[in-house]
């Protein structure tokens, strides 16, 4: 089925680059019967063994990935996209069926010659609907919420990869439909949004090793590159996977979280905004209190993730009182260049959207005259703290 799909495919990519107008004709004959042809030849397979049928289409959608592609959220290649354009023209298949379709491939892994034995198909076949869905309609996504529902719950228990293009493709839905009138799908809503971003986190703090058993005290360790081995333990294995995806989490949750919640929450429900990013700073905080050469990536998208979030006012509770605190420590300014920009953004909503932080930062100061860093402390620790203050200080001043 799948050497069938990429024939049709080629095929399709064909007549559909003549123009619509045209009558000429081809070695298959008129484009415009050859276009039709395929589409009665596909539909009632689609229609019928709707799996098989989505099942090849994801194994031709994985041979035609470019090999250059490192992009964080997938961008289709124009192969892969004739892909999507031959999809989207068959009628039976409409979106509302096309999302309880993949629903049933990422649930059964039906057995398709050629198909990989990993989890790359349900990955393959989420690329898919998500460029799907960047070419369809508000009103074609917003009747598919029941069915994409579903998908987004059972997507919770899917590995990392599938995870991240499961969110992704929430925030498309969020970004493109208009709010919810309905109480309960307003929370269904809210309720797979906390989910979604909760296991993305656990993935986002999965290399962190707590050092004490006495406090909560935890610290990024360094990631083994290599895949598990097939001989350990399955345990251990399921949490070397975790680990090796952490950046990769905290990379795509940079990018969509802030606008993905934003809209999520109306204007009188930003209060829940705040309890939920409290508990995504336990996976995220440790990444910027650590400084070392092996931390730097998960330092840098944890800090692009910060200033994200910082431009909007009501997250201030969850982030405000460790961001100050970090800024005080001597030790944050050792960072590459590129994180520079993202730190300038969050000492800047930090400092000027909360007059009383400035306050803070004022009084700290102050206190290095009266000499009162110096009481409990060793000389060293005095030192550093004194140097931390003055450091924020100066990065504050030159801000305004």
């Amino acid at each position: 089925m799948p050497r069938i799909i990429c024939s049709l495919a080629s095929l399709w990519q064909a007549v559909t680059e003549v123009d619509e107008d045209s009558d000429d004709v081809c070695i298959w004959g008129n484009y415009k019967v050859v276009k039709n042809q395929i589409l009665v030849f596909l539909s009632p397979i689609s229609f019928h063994h709707g799996p098989i049928f989505l099942s090849a289409i994801a194994v031709a959608w994985q041979e035609r990935k470019e090999d250059n592609n490192n992009m964080l959220l997938p961008v289709a290649s124009p192969s892969q996209k004739v892909l999507v354009n031959l999809v989207s023209s068959i009628r039976v298949m409409p979106i509302e069926s096309l999302v309880q379709t993949v629903h049933l491939v990422v649930k059964q892994h039906p057995t398709v010659q050629g198909a990989p034995l990993d989890d790359s198909l349900e990955v393959s076949v989420l690329e898919l609907f998500y460029i799907y869905m960047q070419s369809s309609t508000s009103s074609q996504l917003w009747e598919s919420w029941s069915s994409l529902l579903g998908l987004l719950r059972d997507g919770l228990m899917l590995s990392p990869p599938a995870l991240f293009l499961i969110l992704a493709i929430l925030n498309e839905w969020v970004q493109k439909c208009p709010p919810f009138q309905d109480k309960k799908d307003q929370r269904d809503l809210q309720d797979i949004t906390s989910k979604l971003v909760e296991a993305c986190g656990n993935v986002a703090g999965a290399c962190l090793e707590q050092k004490t058993w006495l406090g909560r005290v935890f610290t990024p360790v360094k990631v083994d590159p290599e895949s598990p081995d097939e001989t350990a333990n399955t345990s251990k294995s399921a949490s070397n996977i975790l680990q090796q995806h952490s950046i990769r989490a905290q990379l795509v949750l940079a990018q969509v979280l802030a606008p993905l919640l934003d809209i999520t929450y109306g204007s009188q429900e930003k209060e829940k905004v705040a309890t939920l990013l409290t508990k995504l700073m336990d996976n995220i905080l440790p990444h910027l209190k650590n400084h070392s050469p092996e931390n730097t990536q998960s330092f840098q998208a944890c800090s692009q993730l910060l200033a994200n979030l910082s431009g909007f006012q009501y997250t201030r509770k969850a982030w405000k009182r460790d961001v100050f605190d970090l800024l005080l420590s001597s030790s944050l300014f050792q960072m590459e260049f590129d994180c520079l920009s993202h730190w300038t953004t969050i000492i800047d909503n930090l400092m000027t959207n909360d007059m009383t932080t400035f306050r803070d930062l004022m009084s700290k100061v102050a206190g290095l005259q009266s000499g009162s860093y110096s009481l409990f402390s060793s000389k060293g620790t005095g030192v550093r703290a004194k140097g931390g203050v003055i450091e924020a200080f100066g990065f504050c001043y030159f801000l305004q």
